[in-house]
C-alpha cells in the first residue's frame, strides 16, 4: 500500500537585494582617517585634520611669522602654542591633555608627532604618504 502524500516542493532560494554600501558624499564628513604611529615608544591613533582644523593651525601660525626673532625670543610660548593645537586636533584623545600635560613631554618628541600628523594631513614634505 503506498500512500499518496504529496511531496512538498522547495523553492528556490529567495534573492537578497544587497544594500548599496557606500557612502554619500555628505557622509564623508563624519568619517575620520586614520593611523597609529610611535610616540614615546608606545602606538597613539593620529588622524587627518580637516579643512577647519587645518585654517585653525594656519591662523595660529600667522602670529608667529610676523614677529621678529626677537619677539619670538620673548613669547616663545606661542611656538609652543601651535605645536599643542596641531597635536590636540590631530592626536585621538589629544584633547584631553591639559596644557601642564604638555610641558611634561619631551620636545623632540612632540616635534616628530606634529610632523606626522602635518605629513599625513597632506602638508608636510611628503604630503599624505603612508
Amino acid at each position: 500500500m503506498t500512500s499518496k502524500k504529496p511531496i512538498p516542493s522547495i523553492s528556490p532560494k529567495p534573492q537578497i537585494q544587497k544594500k548599496d554600501r557606500s557612502m554619500s558624499f555628505k557622509d564623508l564628513t563624519a568619517k575620520r582617517i586614520t593611523k597609529d604611529v610611535k610616540f614615546m615608544g608606545e602606538t597613539v591613533t593620529i588622524r587627518k585634520l580637516t579643512v577647519k582644523e587645518t585654517r585653525e593651525i594656519q591662523e595660529a601660525s600667522t602670529r608667529l611669522s610676523g614677529k621678529t626673532e626677537e619677539d619670538m625670543a620673548e613669547d616663545a610660548n606661542e611656538g609652543f602654542e601651535v605645536l599643542r593645537i596641531i597635536i590636540t586636533l590631530g592626536v585621538e584623545g589629544g584633547d584631553e591633555l591639559e596644557k601642564d600635560d604638555f610641558e611634561n613631554l619631551p620636545i623632540d618628541e612632540l616635534s616628530t608627532l606634529s610632523e606626522a600628523i602635518m605629513t599625513f594631513s597632506g602638508m608636510g614634505d611628503k604630503k599624505g604618504k603612508g
